[in-house]
């Protein structure tokens, strides 16, 4: 499953500025957090709050948080995809190698 496999949980804390994979920090640098934001965004601003598919017995599960002052925001994937995960995988590798 590559790099899709490794990738459960992703938190994006808009209060404290940083992006943790998998409960470790990623960015916690004002300049990379704020371009990987606006990439980010990029991304995800056509998707729904949820891509599931319980047909499918391969148990991925993606988690996406993100914090802000007034609201959090969850994105749920499981065994079902928005058309540019890929953007948003590459995105996610960038960060962690």
């Amino acid at each position: 499953m590559g790099l899709m496999g490794d990738i459960t949980f992703v938190l994006i804390d808009n209060l404290n500025k940083t992006i943790t994979v998998n409960d470790v920090v990623k960015i916690n640098n004002i300049d990379e957090y704020n371009e990987f934001l606006l990439t980010f965004f990029r991304i995800i601003r056509e998707w729904e709050n949820e891509y599931i598919n319980e047909s499918l017995n391969d148990s991925y599960l993606l988690n996406i948080n993100i914090i802000e002052k007034e609201n959090n925001y969850v994105y749920k994937i499981k065994n079902a995809f928005p058309d540019n995960f890929d953007s948003f995988l590459s995105l996610i590798e960038t960060i962690i190698n």
